[in-house]
């Protein structure tokens, strides 16, 4: 592997960015707990074109000031029923384009509203174990990296419903109605750092966020961060990001993560 020097920076990245895919804040993960056993699954649909609103949700929405509350709402909503499910998170590490290390993770939260982490099988699977000169010089400074970019990321992903606001009072939010109002997308400026963009594709029936795009950067405008997430449903019409995607191209590292295989947790 050219500059991921071994499992350590690896698993490091991997388990950073496991625990901060759905919460803000204090989200912890642990290793102590056994994988659950799935016996039926909750099919996802593409967020594009639920049938209905998911209930506790208005139906409809036009562009302009109603957006960002009804947005607000979705998003505490898709919170809550979150932590009805358990799931499988993937998430892959490259290197130029090259997918270096996998690890699979059984997700869930616990009774104190906490995202648990259970990995399945090895923590982590490398596809390549050459290691040159720089990359064993290296080694926690690309580590450090990648876990400040993730810790970035999160920032972002969910989308903070203060900071939405903070954008909308500042003047640093603009309203684009697309495909004859079958779709809105949201801008905001400055989200998290001064020249950031934050864009949300929602649509307007649901309030549920399709999709995100994030142009943000590390220490300088020239070291860009670019995100992406895709957004999907579930039957109950909880929204979810079924698939993030992270791009670091100063380091040309980058990660994708899935999530999938949603259940219904079991009651006793």
């Amino acid at each position: 592997m050219n500059t991921i020097r071994s499992i350590s920076l690896v698993a490091g990245v991997l388990a950073l960015v496991a625990g901060a895919t759905y919460s803000h804040g204090a989200t912890t993960t642990t290793a102590h707990q056994h994988a659950t056993t799935h016996t039926s699954g909750a099919h996802a649909v593409h967020a594009s074109a639920p049938s209905s609103a998911p209930a506790g949700v208005p139906a409809s929405m036009s562009p302009g000031s109603d957006e960002l509350t009804a947005i607000r709402q979705s998003l505490t909503e898709n919170r809550k029923n979150l932590h009805a499910y358990e799931w499988k998170e993937t998430a892959v590490v490259s290197y130029k384009g090259v997918d270096k290390a996998t690890t699979v993770n059984s997700c869930a939260y616990d009774a104190a509203g906490k995202l648990i982490k259970t990995p399945e099988g090895a923590a982590a699977r490398e596809k390549s174990t050459h290691k040159t000169a720089s990359a064993k010089a290296k080694p926690n400074e690309y580590q450090a990296y990648m876990h400040s970019a993730i810790a970035l990321a999160r920032s972002y992903v969910p989308p903070d419903p203060a900071r939405l606001e903070k954008c909308k009072a500042a003047g640093h939010m603009t309203s684009t109605p697309e495909e004859s109002g079958q779709r809105v997308r949201l801008d905001f400026k400055d989200y998290e750092k001064t020249g950031d963009d934050l864009s949300l594709e929602v649509n307007p029936a649901t309030h549920q966020i399709i999709s995100m795009d994030v142009s943000s950067y590390m220490a300088t405008a020239k070291d860009a961060v670019k995100l992406n997430a895709d957004m999907a449903l579930l039957p109950d019409g909880t929204n979810y990001p079924s698939r993030l995607k992270l791009d670091t191209p100063a380091k040309a590292m980058g990660m994708v993560v899935t999530n999938s295989d949603f259940q219904k947790k079991k009651t006793s």
